[in-house]
């Protein structure tokens, strides 16, 4: 319930108001958070409730299937070795037409027409994670990107170079996340 929430009632309404967002995310893929994105901004603009998982499906295959201009079969027979694509290509056939074009409508005006703002996902590996880096790295990324609202999904991922101790990394984290919006509104 967290992470839809922040994706869903936080990070959406951020970005179409043209705001950008840095999401630092320790438990969802990249996909699966824009495909919930695409999935409330279709039910905004049409009243159209669209699992995730689907569109996710849809934009996976249908995107890459259009990047290279290449027909469904020919994506299937490049892709029958790699693991996990042959859902995605299954619910893809499955898929009806009008499914398909109103989900790449969808993905094309939120995360490609440039009306709307950004999200810069970050993983662990950009050590965010790590509470001794947070500070200087998100007051960099903000001044870079332009970014109005840092949402960390969530603290307890959080570790330290120098403490063991969760519950101390956990409070540093929330204190610097509200120096952080307190920082961005002055």
């Amino acid at each position: 319930g967290k992470t839809r929430y922040c994706i869903g009632e936080v990070t959406y309404p951020m970005i179409l108001a043209g705001r950008n967002v840095i999401y630092n995310s320790c438990e969802i893929q990249d996909s699966k958070l824009f495909a919930l994105l695409v999935a409330k901004h279709i039910y905004a603009l049409y009243g159209y409730k669209i699992d995730a998982g689907i569109i996710a499906a849809i934009l996976s295959v249908g995107v890459d299937v259009n990047k290279k201009g290449i027909t469904i079969e020919e994506y299937e027979d490049r892709m029958r070795l790699v693991e996990g694509v042959k859902d995605s290509i299954r619910i893809y056939k499955d898929s009806p037409q009008e499914l398909k074009e109103l989900v790449l409508i969808a993905y094309n005006d939120l995360v490609v027409s440039g009306k709307y703002g950004k999200v810069f996902i970050f993983r662990p590996a950009d050590n965010v994670f790590i509470i001794e880096n947070y500070m200087p790295i998100m007051k960099d990324k903000i001044k870079k990107l332009n970014a109005s609202a840092v949402i960390t999904d969530h603290a307890g991922y959080f570790t330290s170079d120098m403490d063991a101790d969760k519950t101390k990394i956990m409070t540093l984290a929330y204190q610097y996340s509200k120096k952080i919006a307190e920082d961005k509104q002055n």
